[in-house]
């Protein structure tokens, strides 16, 4: 068992005693025919062709001269476009990368759900594709008015076995494991057959057949916004009436451990069902993301530094649900987007926040295929800690410390007491940090580098900067600065 003694500013962390290992995951970004930038830590890229909302309603023109009508307008998230050919020539930009394809479902119109598909796979290739998806988040078909009541898991079930069954036999797809089933809009506790739950939908049919390759569930943790990242009592949740929904020891939501894990604790509970019940099905996030009390996925405060620290932290916590993958969403000015790509209203080209939160992840996943993480408990909702293991050996940790600095003074610490196994002398620690703090825009950096619209996206320092600390008596004091992050090496 890890061993974690709490206490107001520090922790004595023996995590190299724990025995219970979850397996790596790979962190996927969801975007339209975006790959991977990172040189470190991802095995392959991915990608998504486009988002699955504009996708389940999108309509296929094989005349069309444009690439897409009507052209994004502004922010959001696109709907009601028609895809031209040239679409999907896109797919060809990026080789080497695997793609999940979305299928239209949502009017069950098979002939421009057809048409799509072969455009699709033609650019895309068998050999880079992933998955297909069928439709999206079925369990809002009858909010959106595309299904009557009592339209439910069972139905749903149904309709996708038929038209899966169809879209092999029409494509000429080879018998196998290749659709990414479900894609609910969320994950749900709820009972009785009508719920929309892995269970009842797999239970209904779905399964039969062995063409699903894995299950995707949609997940986005509704956060405070930035007018003040925690508020400690019930006095302060008066005053600031945007906490009000908030029942969380009294805590704001953003820069919080405790609240990030409850907000998952209906999927893990999905995801626990399907690893006993359907092993061999993968499980993936299949849109993750973050909104404020806004409701507007763009927020644009959310691109603030507090969100690499949430980033980091979604992305590790996932890996302990034994999550294969997560698809962050990205969108046109997206609050909470790695990067804006183009120049849209006052809003600039340039690399966000939360890509810290994704490079500070990947280098803690590392390459390895005997990557293992465990959380470690801490007791504490203002920081994180997790345990990297390969073949068995503990060989990495990260810390976050949610502690709230806004630049102001000189940046608080917290110290961790960290027990490394026999034969360690040193640990090297790379530190996530802003130096404006939590709710800075900019001075980012990551093991001492940065990545901006200006240089590119490539690293500048070329190589990453690190801190050695000896050993004394088998332990190791790390200090992590307030509003900061470390990712420790042994």
């Amino acid at each position: 068992m890890a061993c974690i003694l709490g206490y107001a500013r520090d922790a004595i962390i023996c995590a190299f005693r724990e025995k219970r290992l979850i397996r790596r995951t790979r962190i996927i970004r969801k975007a339209e025919f975006v790959q991977s930038e990172l040189d470190q830590g991802y095995r392959g890229s991915y990608g998504r062709g486009t988002c699955p909302f504009a996708s389940d309603y999108s309509k296929y023109d094989g005349n069309q001269k444009e690439p897409v009508t009507p052209p994004q307008n502004g922010a959001g998230i696109g709907q009601k476009f028609t895809w031209g050919p040239t679409f999907f020539e896109g797919f060809k930009n990026f080789p080497g990368t695997r793609f999940v394809y979305d299928i239209p479902f949502a009017k069950l119109n098979r002939s421009n759900s057809l048409a799509q598909a072969k455009e699709a796979l033609h650019s895309i290739g068998m050999e880079n594709l992933e998955a297909l998806e069928i439709g999206n988040e079925p369990d809002l078909y009858v909010r959106q008015g595309v299904r009557s009541k009592p339209y439910g898991p069972a139905e749903y079930s149904a309709e996708w076995k038929a038209y899966s069954d169809w879209l092999v036999a029409s494509l000429g797809l080879p018998n196998k494991p290749l659709f990414q089933a479900l894609t609910f809009a969320g994950a749900t506790d709820g009972q009785g057959d009508r719920a929309w739950t892995p269970h009842n939908a797999l239970d209904a049919g779905m399964a039969s057949g062995g063409r699903i390759k894995t299950v995707s569930i949609h997940h986005y943790q509704r956060t405070n916004s930035t007018a003040g990242l925690q508020c400690k009592s019930e006095n302060e949740l008066r005053r600031n009436p945007v906490f009000m929904f908030q029942k969380l020891t009294g805590s704001a939501t953003f820069m919080n451990h405790t609240a990030l894990v409850s907000s998952l604790s209906a999927h893990k509970r999905n995801f626990m069902w399907m690893q006993t019940n359907h092993l061999k099905m993968g499980r993936v996030l299949g849109e993750s993301g973050r909104y404020t009390t806004s409701g507007s996925s763009i927020d644009n405060s959310e691109g603030i530094w507090a969100g690499a620290l949430w980033t980091a932290d979604y992305l590790m916590y996932t890996m302990t649900l034994n999550v294969s993958r997560v698809h962050m969403q990205l969108g046109q000015v997206f609050g909470y987007a790695a990067w804006h790509p183009v120049t849209i209203g006052d809003i600039s080209p340039q690399v966000r926040s939360p890509y810290y939160g994704h490079l500070f992840a990947a280098d803690f996943i590392g390459k390895s295929n005997a990557f293992r993480v465990k959380e470690l408990d801490t007791g504490d909702d203002l920081s994180a800690v997790y345990a990297g293991y390969d073949a068995g050996v503990l060989n990495k940790m990260a810390i976050i410390n949610f502690d709230v600095w806004r630049g102001d003074g000189s940046r608080p610490t917290r110290s961790f007491k960290i027990q490394i196994p026999a034969g360690v002398k040193s640990v090297q620690v790379r530190t996530l940090t802003s130096a404006g703090g939590a709710t800075t825009s900019g001075s980012f950096s990551w093991a001492g580098q940065t990545w901006t619209h200006q240089n590119n996206g490539v690293a500048s320092p070329e190589h990453p900067s690190s801190v050695s600390i000896k050993a004394v008596d088998g332990f190791v004091n790390i200090a992590v600065g307030a509003s900061e992050a470390a990712l420790i090496l042994l």
